[in-house]
């Protein structure tokens, strides 16, 4: 299984396959408020999502849900554990 957060993006060049695949939320976990904060958005173990906008200079991540696009800062994004979904 690989795993897929935010500091695998930030290593080198964002390899295009990488950005229009489907990913499923294996784990969310981190601080107490982060992922309550996650879980309120509508995210939770299980569900599927597509990464939309990796922005630069630390910015948001925009991620697409069945219910429609989030933006999530940096620490939040890195709560999440996603596995690519073949």
């Amino acid at each position: 299984m690989v795993f897929i957060n935010r500091f695998n993006f930030e290593t080198g060049p964002k390899p295009w396959y990488l950005l229009i695949m489907d990913y499923r939320i294996v784990q969310i976990q981190g601080h107490k408020e982060l992922t309550e904060r996650l879980k309120e958005l509508g995210l939770s173990q299980g569900q599927f999502l597509k990464i939309h906008h990796l922005m630069p200079f630390k910015g948001p991540q925009v991620i697409q849900t069945s219910q429609g696009l989030l933006s999530l800062r940096q620490d939040e994004f890195a709560c999440l554990q996603l596995e690519p979904v073949k």
